[in-house]
């Protein structure tokens, strides 16, 4: 009996080391400013695409997720540099909601999907987020650009948004 007590004891410290290896809490990598942190949007600039609510997330081994206020969450990567982060592969294709009373194009609506006939896409928006920079402990620039409009897929403007740091999801 004595044996089956000892046998098991020996084995928490062999899962409690294969549970600390495998988890993604440790300290933050060495040059990377934006580990683990969380960033929401406060206000943002009427038009194509509304940022207001828009929530960043630095997740672990180099992941990055961007929430949109009433929409998707999109997925990508991170390459830290300072106070610079790079964002790979984030980005998101949006349709304008229609205005019910005339008809036409405001706000961004929900995200779709290319659809056959093209309707859709040729008034799709296509959001990439491209960088972040840390500003300080408490804030940071969002950088993003827009690839098309209403009427004009063709367009592309560059965008920031600031954020704030959170503690904890709202």
């Amino acid at each position: 009996m004595k044996r089956t007590i000892f046998s098991r004891l020996a084995l928490l410290p062999i899962m409690a080391a294969a549970l600390a290896l495998t988890s993604c809490i440790y300290d933050r990598p060495p040059g990377d400013n934006f580990y683990r942190t969380l960033w929401k949007a406060d206000d943002g600039t009427p038009g194509l695409f509304d940022a207001s609510g828009l929530t960043l997330e630095f997740l672990c081994n180099d992941g990055v997720s961007i929430s949109l206020s009433d929409g998707p969450t999109v997925y990508g990567t991170y390459s830290p540099d300072g106070s610079v982060s790079v964002l790979n592969n984030l980005s998101v294709s949006l349709r304008p909601a229609e205005d019910p009373e005339d008809g036409t194009a405001e706000n961004v609506g929900a995200a779709y999907d290319d659809d056959a006939s093209g309707t859709v896409a040729a008034r799709a928006i296509r959001i990439t987020f491209t960088e972040a920079h840390r500003l300080s402990d408490d804030s940071l620039l969002l950088i993003w650009e827009t690839d098309g409009s209403p009427g004009n897929p063709t367009t592309s403007n560059t965008s920031t948004t600031s954020m704030r740091r959170l503690s904890e999801y709202e």
